[in-house]
């Protein structure tokens, strides 16, 4: 079966959550519930598919499966680190008051690209994580 949820720009629409921490103050609180809704939004669809699709009576059983792995991979870890990464560049790096709005732009940008790159790995490591606890049982 294949899962029109996990193809990349859609698999992205799960990072709503961490994409609206990457902007943090920087964007309205308007635009931060809707990506947080659409990442949300995400998590549900996607348990949902992947549980109608499910053979037999595993319905229970992958509906919670892609929920947990959906609410850490794409919700939980993310959204900790763009947080931490737009943290450390915006205090550590550019210290607390950036001198002009292109450099207020630099801790969203870092953010991002910490997403960009991580985003796979996090998904693997929660596979292992997984495979190695609930799914085991």
């Amino acid at each position: 079966m294949h899962d029109p949820f996990i193809v990349v720009p859609v698999r992205h629409l799960g990072h709503g959550l961490a994409i609206s921490a990457a902007f943090g103050p920087m964007i309205y609180l308007d635009t931060r519930d809707l990506l947080s809704s659409i990442g949300t939004g995400y998590i549900i669809l996607h348990a949902i598919h992947k549980a109608v699709h499910a053979s037999g009576s595993d319905f229970g059983k992958v509906f919670f499966d892609t929920l947990i792995f959906d609410s850490l991979a794409s919700a939980l870890l993310p959204t900790i680190l763009t947080y931490h990464v737009r943290w450390i560049v915006r205090d550590v790096v550019l210290g607390s008051s950036p001198r002009s709005d292109a450099v207020r732009w630099v801790p969203t940008a870092f953010s991002l690209a910490s997403l960009v790159f991580t985003w796979s790995h996090i998904d693997n490591l929660v596979h292992d994580i997984l495979n190695q606890t609930l799914r085991s049982l």
